[in-house]
């Protein structure tokens, strides 16, 4: 489960994950604790996320949307999505 957790961090957030991994049967708890770690650091790994495909703040209303569909369904929080679409990330 850790490689699992290891490999699909740099393109995933912890909800997408978690979810992958309770599709495969693996008890929550176990699932929950695997993912301390990557919760810590979800902050980081959103932004390397988001500068890869994008690396600018949208500009439109079109752009805002397209930028928080791409992070929600790489399974990230929304209120963190939030704030970096709307460049208040804590660095």
């Amino acid at each position: 489960m850790e490689q699992f957790i290891f490999a699909k961090k740099k393109k995933f957030g912890p909800r997408k994950i978690a979810h992958e991994l309770f599709n495969k049967g693996i008890d929550e708890g176990l699932i929950e604790k695997n993912l301390s770690e990557m919760k810590q650091e979800e902050n980081f790994l959103i932004k390397e996320i988001w500068k890869k495909k994008y690396n600018s703040l949208p500009t439109t209303n079109e752009e805002k949307l397209k930028q928080v569909r791409f992070l929600q369904s790489r399974g990230f929080d929304l209120s963190l999505i939030h704030q970096i679409i709307a460049g208040k990330d804590k660095d």
